[in-house]
C-alpha cells in the first residue's frame, strides 16, 4: 500500500467521511474536451463512518489535491457509511454520491457534486455558452476562453463573483440581481475559461448565461430544458 493510500485509510477510518452524493453521471465527456487530470485516477482505500458531506469532500480534495464544488442545493450535513478499496478518486466520489440520489462528475478538472440533472447537464450548458461565442470578435472570444485560476475569500457574495468573472472579459453583466443573495465559502479553482466558471457558478441557482453576439453583454437566464445541443 502506498504512503498516500495509508494516509487516506488512516484519515477516513479515524474521521469517517460523510455523505457525498448520489447517483452519478459517469459521463466522461464532462471535461469539455479538456485533459482529465491524473489526480482523479489516484487510488483511494478508505472507510466512511457518518461524517458530514461537506467536511468529507473538503478533506478528500485536500488529500488528493483536486478541486471540489458542492452544489449549494445539496445538504452539506448528509451522512454516509461506505468502504472502498483501491478505487479511483472519481469512482469513489460517484459511489458516495449514489448513496443520496445525487450526481458526481468532473467538469473542467473540478469534481462537481450536485443533483443528478445538474451533473448530467453542466457540460452541455458550457458547450451551449461556448457556442454563443462562435460569431464574437476574435479578441472578445479569446478573453472568454482564456484559461486561468480563480479564487475568492470566505463569505464572498455570488453576485460579486459573477460580476467579476464577466468584468474580467471586458463584458457587462446586465442582471446580477437575478442570482439570489448568498454567501459562499472560500474557493480555489484550477485554470478554466471564464465562460466555464460562469456556468459553474450559476448552476446551483438553476440558472445559466446568455452572451450577446458581440460578447459585450451577458444576461443571467433560467435553464431551458431539455438541455441539448441543437443540430
Amino acid at each position: 500500500m502506498t504512503h498516500r493510500c495509508r494516509r487516506a485509510r488512516h484519515w477516513c477510518t479515524a474521521v469517517g467521511v460523510a455523505s457525498l452524493i448520489s447517483m452519478i453521471c459517469t459521463h466522461c465527456a464532462a471535461q469539455n474536451s479538456e485533459t482529465l487530470s491524473p489526480r482523479f485516477n489516484q487510488l483511494v482505500t478508505a472507510t466512511w463512518h457518518g461524517q458530514s458531506l461537506a467536511a468529507s469532500l473538503e478533506r478528500l480534495g485536500k488529500l488528493y489535491r483536486v478541486a471540489v464544488w458542492l452544489d449549494r442545493r445539496v445538504d452539506p450535513n448528509l451522512r454516509i457509511d461506505l468502504a472502498v478499496s483501491d478505487a479511483s478518486v472519481i469512482a469513489t466520489a460517484q459511489e458516495l454520491a449514489q448513496r443520496h440520489g445525487l450526481g458526481a462528475v468532473v467538469f473542467q478538472n473540478v469534481l462537481y457534486v450536485g443533483p443528478q440533472a445538474a451533473a448530467r447537464e453542466i457540460t452541455t450548458l458550457a458547450m451551449l455558452a461556448r457556442r454563443s461565442l462562435d460569431d464574437a470578435p476574435a479578441n472578445a472570444r479569446a478573453r472568454w476562453l482564456h484559461r486561468e485560476p480563480c479564487r475568492w475569500s470566505h463569505l464572498s457574495e455570488p453576485r460579486k463573483i459573477l460580476t467579476d468573472i464577466v468584468g474580467a472579459t471586458g463584458a457587462e453583466l446586465e442582471n446580477a440581481d437575478r442570482a439570489p443573495h448568498d454567501l459562499w465559502a472560500a474557493k480555489d479553482l484550477p485554470a478554466m475559461a471564464a465562460v466555464d466558471r460562469l456556468v459553474l457558478a450559476l448552476i446551483g441557482f438553476d440558472l445559466t448565461c446568455s452572451i450577446s453576439p458581440d460578447a459585450s453583454f451577458v444576461s443571467i437566464i433560467p435553464i431551458e430544458r431539455p438541455v441539448q445541443i441543437a443540430n
